[in-house]
């Protein structure tokens, strides 16, 4: 069971494990973009996550081949399951 910490909100929670980082983040209305419905083609989901040790899906391989990814801390929300570890998750927007 991992927990999504969130600094810029000044709160945490407990992850579904069943849903990706994008519906947790849902599930609790922090608004975080997604016009593709969570396929990991628009990019409009990409967050900072600290402490994530999944490896990226081969969506995101090919989202970031073609658009520059800022660290390699950015990634795809609506890419990333539950991870063991508790996640810090930032936005440029919030």
């Amino acid at each position: 069971m991992s927990k999504i910490l969130l600094p810029q909100w000044n709160r945490s929670f407990v992850a579904d494990e069943n849903k990706t980082l994008l519906e947790n983040l849902q599930d609790q209305a922090i608004p975080v973009g997604s016009s593709c419905g969570g396929v990991g083609i628009c990019g409009k989901c990409v967050l900072k996550i600290e402490n994530c040790k999944q490896p990226m899906t081969s969506e995101e391989q090919e989202y970031f081949a073609v658009n520059h990814q800022p660290s390699p801390q950015h990634r795809l929300s609506c890419q990333i399951t539950a991870c063991k570890d508790d996640l810090t998750v930032q936005a440029p927007y919030w």
